[in-house]
């Protein structure tokens, strides 16, 4: 298939290019049109179309609003190639336009027959897809959707676009654009993206020692999902999902001294009676009426008037550490000898992410094993280390680990725990473990030190270990 390509707003007219760095492109349609469907929901006859619409914003108000826009839909030819067909301002298509040459005669009367229609699967594809691009943008409004997609507006072309992302050419070279989205994800020429399988020592390959693993993995954010009445984030793709791969690994003995710390946050909680009793005036008032939440003060009043003890004292001290800015305890303490009751108790705070501490002494036999530590040593480094975006704009999260250890090298270990996907926050090398400074022929260290700090991206869950009929007690899970 040809490419659908960025350019000049000049590129563009000329057929050199079919959108600009800003503009609002949306994925690949495909129709059948024309075509009688049958009562069994198939469609027979017709024609195939391929599409593809590019939206351009002309205009902003000085409130930043999108006031023009329209929108381009290119239709795939039998080269492959995709011409400008159509044009849709004020919601409604016509088949030629000033700032596309190209475009006359492209769009056959099938497809201008089928755009006529309101209602045809070819403007509902091409809506649903313009709409889906809108939600992506930081800079569409939830109200301009409808300006887009069909409301009236004024229109002008995208030529006089005022600067920014409303489709004025970002230069005027001849050179192919990517997307100012595309550019910003786009890492700097020098990342490094593979980084092979290593092992250490040498022999370990063919011998069946129990060992950890290394997996680097290029940095997946979760996705968000809509669901329920707020929204939230999803699970996050492992190594064992399609579109997770190993991008290098490492594997080594296991070490001495591996653990692990579940740990959950707890913490103290208190709630003196005062602080109760205004809980209970809110609660009242968010869960019935202002009126019932009026009733409840007035009760409270009424206690403390006919409680002459205790109570009394409490609310003057209230009002007395309010009124100096001394905590009411203090007051109290320094009046009565006493403080509030603070109702303690350890409350749920919420989870804690684990942390994973390893240290390897690599001593080399020779000089394969010595340049084999290099290469070890080289992975961790350049995989924690941030990556700029080639416009310098960005800054992305460095690649991230999936560690596990393995029994006799091929199967899961089920007597050890298991991880989550980490992060490798601290990396420390001590070049002369054994206190003095030797050296092979070459200059490469006779010894090495490595101190690694992980910490998993997720939290662990009760539900992840799942029950005792899918997830045996033997096997210690996370």
């Amino acid at each position: 298939m040809a490419e659908f390509k960025a350019g000049t707003r000049e590129q563009v007219k000329n057929g050199q290019a079919q959108y600009v760095a800003g503009d609002i492109v949306a994925k690949d349609a495909k129709n059948y049109i024309g075509g009688t469907k049958s009562f069994l929901g198939t469609t027979s006859g017709g024609e195939f179309i391929r599409s593809k619409s590019v939206t351009v914003v002309t205009g902003r108000t000085d409130s930043g609003k999108i006031s023009s826009s329209k929108t381009i839909l290119y239709l795939q030819q039998k080269n492959g190639n995709f011409l400008p067909g159509a044009v849709k301002k004020d919601g409604e298509w016509s088949y030629s336009d000033p700032d596309y040459p190209l475009m006359k005669g492209v769009a056959s009367e099938t497809v201008q027959s089928e755009l006529a229609n309101k209602n045809s699967d070819l403007n509902k594809v091409t809506n649903n897809g313009i709409s889906a691009e809108l939600g992506k943008r930081q800079d569409v409004l939830p109200e301009d959707r409808d300006t887009i997609l069909g409301a009236k507006q004024n229109h002008s072309s995208p030529a006089d676009a005022p600067n920014g992302l409303e489709g004025n050419p970002l230069n005027t070279d001849t050179s192919t654009l990517t997307t100012l989205t595309e550019l910003n994800k786009q890492e700097n020429t020098g990342t490094r993206k593979k980084f092979g399988n290593l092992i250490f020592p040498n022999d370990l390959g063919s011998s069946t020692m129990d060992v950890i693993k290394f997996d680097m993995l290029e940095f997946k954010p979760r996705k968000s999902k809509n669901s329920g009445a707020l929204g939230g984030f999803g699970p996050r793709d492992t190594l064992k999902d399609k579109n997770r791969t190993s991008i290098g690994s490492v594997t080594l003995p296991i070490p001495a001294g591996i653990q692990d710390q579940n740990q959950a946050g707890w913490g103290d909680g208190r709630l003196n009676p005062l602080q109760a009793a205004g809980v209970n005036i809110a609660l009242t008032a968010f869960n019935k009426s202002l009126g019932d939440a009026a009733n409840t003060v007035a009760g409270q009043l009424g206690n403390v008037s006919n409680n002459s003890g205790e109570l009394q004292d409490a609310v003057k001290g209230y009002f007395t550490a309010a009124a100096v800015g001394v905590p009411i305890d203090q007051i109290l303490a320094r009046t009565q000898g006493s403080v509030l009751n603070p109702n303690l108790e350890l409350l749920f705070n919420g989870p804690i992410l684990r942390p994973f501490n390893f240290t390897f002494k690599m001593s080399a036999r020779d000089d394969l094993e010595s340049k084999e530590i290099v290469k070890i040593i080289r992975f961790f480094k350049q995989g924690m280390s941030p990556q700029r975006t080639d416009s310098n704009l960005f800054v992305k999260a460095p690649h991230t680990f999936q560690l596990q250890y393995r029994h006799r090298r091929t199967e899961d270990h089920n007597f050890l725990n298991q991880f989550k996907e980490c992060a490798l926050i601290g990396l420390s090398v001590n070049y002369t473990p054994e206190n003095n400074y030797a050296t092979f022929e070459d200059g490469a260290m006779v010894s090495y030190e490595m101190q690694m700090q992980f910490k998993e991206l997720d939290p662990v869950y009760n539900e992840d270990y799942g029950n005792a009929e899918n997830a045996p007690d033997t096997e210690i899970g996370f």
